[in-house]
């Protein structure tokens, strides 16, 4: 990976969101993908399997069968695995973010590379990789 030569006091800190940059992403600033990822794993989504499940079990009956459990054991096994990879992933870039943050040599633009596309951060990653050489790979 090459280095910045940018003056340290340039690249600073990393940037941390506010809550007025928090609620324009939500707002429509956030790709819809990653915003339903966030939200599956977010304990109200348990919350809502439930209240639909109570609504069904209320609602129709007849059809509340084998089926239907099946169904609703999927979508909580679900977001299970939704939670438990989201919060494995918040926890890595948050170590990540510390690294970048003590190493003086770091970039602080790959701080933020966690807020683009999957499809950006793909194009990032080998156009880093080319730079290092067949060597580095």
């Amino acid at each position: 990976m090459t280095r910045s030569n940018e003056p340290e006091k340039k690249r600073g800190k990393p940037r941390t969101k506010s809550s007025l940059e928090m609620k324009k992403m939500a707002a429509g600033g956030l790709p819809w993908t990653s915003l339903v990822g966030q939200v599956t794993g977010h304990p109200a989504a348990f919350a809502v399997v439930l209240l639909y499940a109570a609504l069904w079990l209320v609602f129709d009956q007849q059809h509340f069968d084998f089926n239907a459990v099946a169904t609703l054991a999927v979508w909580i096994m679900t977001l299970l695995i939704q939670r438990a990879n989201r919060r494995d992933t918040l926890a890595l870039h948050a170590k990540l973010d510390e690294l970048l943050r003590v190493d003086n040599d770091a970039r602080s633009e790959l701080t933020r590379l966690d807020e683009k596309e999957p499809e950006e951060i793909e194009i990032h990653r080998d156009a880093e990789v080319k730079k290092a050489g067949p060597d580095r790979r």
